[in-house]
């Protein structure tokens, strides 16, 4: 720093270290859609197979209460899992790209109380935040981890009209 004559204190820097999360499913989700409603995306395993678009996610729909609307499987044929310790494959960490089995690659990943608990921890996180918000979330063997919150900025949804009308009042 001194050899570019920079300041440490103008760029200073949070770090944040995180496990990485041994995730049976993983995805995000937003607080608020333009209809109204707040969504889900589900994978198994790691969320990255969603975030490089190497897989269909589901999409689950849930009304602002959080109840289930829809629950639509995407195409799921591999997932990003991830290993702990030495001896598994892994080294000393990492991830590894796995096959699905085949009665999964098209099966919902959360259950439909999963998907409501999972409305009600993004809530929650509206709250804290004061606004409506985008997460990103794990599933382990020991429940959910709300693993990022981030604030939405939703944009009314915008229905284009028929070229040659008018609206006249």
């Amino acid at each position: 720093m001194a050899q570019h004559d920079l300041d440490p204190a103008g760029t200073a820097m949070a770090v944040l270290v995180q496990p990485l999360i041994k995730a049976r499913a993983s995805g995000g989700g937003l607080s608020e859609t333009a209809e109204g409603h707040m969504l889900l995306s589900a994978t198994w395993g790691l969320g990255s197979a969603i975030a490089q678009g190497e897989v269909v996610p589901d999409r689950i729909v849930l009304t602002r209460h959080g109840f289930v609307r829809s629950n639509e499987a995407g195409r799921k044929h591999h997932r990003e899992a991830c290993g702990h310790g030495a001896g598994n494959g892994f080294g000393a960490g990492g991830t590894m790209t796995q096959a699905v089995p085949d009665e999964l690659v098209s099966a919902p990943c959360l259950e439909a109380g999963q998907a409501t608990a999972l409305g009600r921890l993004m809530r929650k996180a509206e709250d804290v935040l004061g606004m409506a918000v985008e997460i990103e979330w794990a599933l382990d063997d020991t429940g959910f981890k709300l693993l990022q919150a981030r604030p939405l900025h939703v944009e009314p949804a915008h229905v284009p009209m028929k070229s040659g009308s008018s609206i006249r009042g």
